[in-house]
């Protein structure tokens, strides 16, 4: 599957690099190139980036709309994102990432009701 065009526009709208995009997704920047070069990503590359981006995963198949531009991400999100990612890596289990990201969502509610 070649998701370069849906990926280009979706980092050009977000204004998002290789180098970030990898960084934020735990992958080699080496691999955004190649998926932007047209090597189709893993499953579950491929889960994140629709997460990410916050689009549905069917955005990236053939016959979706490329041109359509979805809402840029929350900032919040993406920090929420690479948190988890970089928890995971160090090896914390992810029904503890997901109860932090929860305290963390519940925190910026409590803090946007005033």
């Amino acid at each position: 599957m070649n998701i370069s065009k849906p990926l280009y526009q979706l980092m050009q709208t977000a204004g998002i690099s290789r180098s970030r995009l990898a960084r934020e997704l735990g992958v080699h920047t080496s691999t955004v190139t190649n998926w932007l070069e047209g090597k189709a990503p893993k499953s579950d590359n491929l889960t994140d980036l629709a997460r990410f981006f916050a689009v549905p995963v069917d955005y990236f198949t053939p016959g979706a709309n490329p041109t359509a531009q979805p809402a840029p991400p929350p900032q919040l999100d993406q920090v929420y994102f690479s948190l988890a990612k970089q928890m995971q890596s160090e090896g914390i289990h992810p029904d503890d990432i997901e109860y932090f990201i929860e305290m963390q969502r519940r925190a910026r509610q409590r803090h946007d009701k005033g």
